[in-house]
């Protein structure tokens, strides 16, 4: 999914000055990438400037200060709305040309659909990790991410027909503790979205250790 640059307008002062800075930093150094920015940076660099003097002066109070902030603040914002529209004609959705450019990006939407099945990519002993050193055994699980996921859901049963819930692990892998050395087990896992939890993908057979 392609990704864009943005920028919060609405920041603090001083941070939208430091942030600004961060992107003018960047993209100085990857003029290769960025070769014809738009407004130049040397404009968006005296814009940052003026700013922060306006700021500065702006903190002993006086409405004619606040009033040269506010003014000086709409300046800095009416750069970097093009700075962003440029970065994102450069980058076209490529996430790693945007994160050259210093700007933040885009938040990944919530997929609106139900969830796919989740497969366990592999499942190990785990030689009694996470157990306190009282000599249970432990397995480890791994699995594909799935996007958007709130969590998963991870069950657990000793016959591979009756199984029951154990971890709500937040990352594609989970650590099954206070098992019995030795023992098989069966896992499967499933993902939880915006629409719910989705199916359990095949069981995997484990052997605790």
């Amino acid at each position: 999914m392609k990704r864009k640059a943005v920028f919060n307008l609405g920041m603090p002062i001083p941070l939208k000055i430091q942030r600004t800075q961060e992107i003018l930093d960047k993209m100085g150094l990857n003029v290769s990438t960025f070769p014809n920015p738009t407004p130049p940076l040397p404009d968006v660099q005296a814009a940052k400037e003026e700013l922060e003097k306006a700021y500065t002066a702006a903190l002993d109070g006086g409405l004619t200060a606040k009033s040269e902030q506010r003014q000086k603040n709409i300046e800095l914002d009416n750069a970097l709305r093009p700075l962003r529209d440029y970065v994102n004609e450069v980058a076209m959705g490529d996430e790693v040309t945007v994160l050259k450019s210093g700007f933040e990006i885009s938040k990944l939407p919530s997929p609106v659909g139900a969830m796919p099945s989740v497969t366990i990519s592999s499942g190990i002993g785990a030689h009694g990790e996470g157990n306190d050193g009282n000599g249970a055994g432990s397995v480890k699980l791994r699995w594909n991410p799935v996007y958007g996921v709130k969590n998963y859901v991870v069950q657990q049963s000793t016959d591979g027909v009756v199984f029951e819930p154990v971890l709500y692990p937040t990352r594609a892998s989970a650590l099954v503790t206070k098992l019995v050395v030795g023992q098989f087990y069966w896992f499967r896992v499933a993902a939880n979205g915006a629409k719910g939890l989705g199916s359990f993908g095949a069981a995997m057979k484990v052997l605790a250790s």
